[in-house]
């Protein structure tokens, strides 16, 4: 039922005089005149149309009961009974896209969702509904605009704050328990601190790639084999825990397996060579020290 929530007394329907004296008497007593009935429609589509309001703050104020009341322009405010016994009032809009009648929740009466702001809010939606947009999608677009924006202010700030340093010195703290001994647990992070740091320390995890990773490690691949190939090592073990605390998304880009090792030549085989040339090496200075100590004994046995 709906009530004419701003007029403090309700219409009665009277015959006044001069009216229709064509009307038998069987329209007296408790059936309504026919110029009664025409007046009833005529204000009901008046309040649905919006051409008349009847809200006001004062008498949302004061309502006592549940009911549903019309403002006008599709605007409606649903008193409800809560569980507590208190009384909800939440404002809705009402409308008709393609042929088919909708309600959309507008929020809770409130001082700062008051019925100026609801108006408003009726009003644009009855905008939209002239561009033939519909009004509910339109909203659910805007909410989804307003969560993505939201969700990626939250990854920006989160890249810059989850540098390779910061995360590396995290990582470092969380599995550091693990070494045998703290030399060694040490070198896992002074590695980084001397190679990684300096190339991309101040970089977002996520925004490394093997680009900066074969920066960090080609000044030392051939030259510090060892080195470098423990260094690619607890690089990658960086970016696998930032991918499990979720700082990370995609490949791995100091992977060694279908990835660097396409790049880079393999430790072992540099070290075979480093081997092979440091065979050489030693066997050429013995076979020159034994080329000059025949050539001296030679000279001496001639003299």
């Amino acid at each position: 039922m709906v009530e004419c929530g701003g007029l403090e007394n309700r219409c009665t329907c009277k015959r006044t005089e001069g009216s229709n004296p064509s009307l038998s008497a069987s329209s007296k007593g408790v059936f309504l005149k026919l110029e009664d009935w025409w007046y009833i429609i005529w204000y009901t589509f008046m309040l649905e149309d919006g051409f008349l309001s009847k809200l006001t703050t004062k008498f949302i104020e004061s309502i006592s009961e549940p009911k549903v009341f019309t403002d006008g322009n599709g605007l409606q405010l649903k008193v409800s009974l809560k569980p507590s016994g208190q009384l909800s009032k939440v404002w809705q809009f009402r409308y008709t896209f393609n042929n088919e009648r909708s309600l959309m929740g507008l929020g809770v009466y409130s001082k700062s969702n008051t019925l100026k702001v609801a108006r408003d809010k009726a009003l644009e939606l009855n905008g939209l509904l002239a561009r033939g947009i519909h009004p509910k999608q339109a909203k659910d677009a805007e909410k989804n605009k307003f969560h993505e924006e939201q969700a990626k202010k939250k990854r920006k700030a989160q890249a810059s704050t989850n540098t390779f340093e910061h995360v590396a010195n995290e990582w470092w703290h969380a599995t550091k328990s693990q070494w045998s001994n703290e030399k060694h647990a040490q070198q896992n992070i002074s590695t980084l601190q001397a190679y990684a740091f300096p190339v991309f320390g101040d970089m977002p995890v996520q925004n490394i790639s093997n680009d900066e990773v074969l920066r960090c490690l080609k000044p030392i691949w051939e030259t510090k084999t060892d080195t470098a190939s423990k260094v690619r090592q607890r690089i990658e073990k960086v970016f696998n825990y930032a991918k499990v605390k979720g700082l990370r998304t995609g490949e791995n880009p100091a992977q060694w397996v279908n990835n660097l090792q396409m790049l880079l030549p393999s430790p072992e085989k540099l070290k075979r060579i480093k081997a092979l040339d440091d065979k050489n090496e030693r066997a050429f200075c013995v076979n020159a020290l034994r080329r000059s100590a025949s050539v001296y004994y030679q000279a001496k046995e001639e003299n």
